[in-house]
């Protein structure tokens, strides 16, 4: 037996990480009160074995998984609940507007979204593949949005080292 088999799975750390939360202190308010809706997504996000995170009501507070959080770097805990533009305001001039055209009703992917992030503490080039949707009431009111992400830098990079690489053979 090796010490991974110790650590909980990725989705009873997503578990913990949501049911722990003071989501009181948050625009969603206490998890009882919450939509079936959001309530639903949450365990389908939850349950996922992709990083994943969805931003829901007025200010898309965020409530994301296990798989998500070393995207998120020193961001975690505190994104927890957050305001979706609060929590990445450096990136929300490249994304704001693909968040406005989710909120109308259109899914949104990219692939391979140059992000200068600061989640460590420092500017840093990262690249993502990811898309954007819609999140609906019962209604068929969009409340709120889900992203299922994968960084892909370390393979942007190898493409590039590849690329230079062939280019000096050359």
């Amino acid at each position: 037996m090796n010490d991974d088999d110790n650590l909980p799975s990725p989705v009873a750390r997503a578990a913990d990480d949501i049911e722990a939360h003071d989501w009181s202190r948050s625009d969603l308010g206490p998890r009882h009160g919450w939509a079936p809706e959001l309530r639903g997504a949450v365990q389908l996000m939850r349950d996922s074995l992709t990083p994943m995170w969805l931003g829901w009501g007025p200010s898309l507070c965020m409530v994301y998984n296990a798989l998500y959080v070393p995207m998120l770097g020193k961001k975690h805990p505190s994104a927890m609940g957050a305001p979706l533009e609060q929590v990445w305001a450096e990136i929300w001039p490249d994304i704001g507007e693909l968040v406005a055209s989710t909120l109308r009703g259109q899914a949104i992917g990219q692939h391979d979204k140059l992000l200068i992030t600061n989640r460590n503490g420092h500017d840093e080039q990262a690249w993502f593949s990811f898309s954007f949707s819609p999140l609906r009431d019962a209604e068929g009111s969009i409340r709120g949005m889900m992203c299922i992400v994968l960084e892909t830098t370390e393979e942007v990079m190898a493409r590039r080292r590849l690329a230079e690489s062939e280019r000096r053979l050359r």
